[in-house]
């Protein structure tokens, strides 16, 4: 699907991935991949972000470790080792996430 998508849509294809660090209302959320190494979710929340927007096609000065092969979990939950920048254009963290709630008027 990616590929297709990029062959219709170029360089105007954005894939953004989600993460949270604290996943409590989803206790069934596995967590059978937990490393000793140090994972992106755990990076955000130690800089006391509680929401935060990571474009990796533009990183920031200072931002060059974000190419760097780092564990994290945009994708059910599971602790993936990647360079995060050849998956993904960028990253919304999120430091709890949080079912869905609806509003009536």
């Amino acid at each position: 699907m990616g590929q297709r998508s990029w062959e219709a849509l170029g360089p105007e294809l954005y894939v953004l991935g989600f993460t949270a660090y604290d996943l409590a209302p989803f206790d069934q959320a596995p967590r059978l991949s937990q490393s000793a190494e140090v994972e992106f979710e755990e990076l955000m929340h130690a800089a006391d972000f509680e929401f935060a927007f990571v474009d990796f096609r533009s990183p920031p000065t200072g931002g060059e470790w974000l190419g760097e092969p780092i564990i994290s979990r945009p994708m059910a939950n599971y602790g993936m080792k990647a360079r995060w920048p050849r998956v993904l254009d960028g990253m919304f963290y999120m430091r709890e996430w949080r079912p869905a709630a609806r509003t009536v008027p």
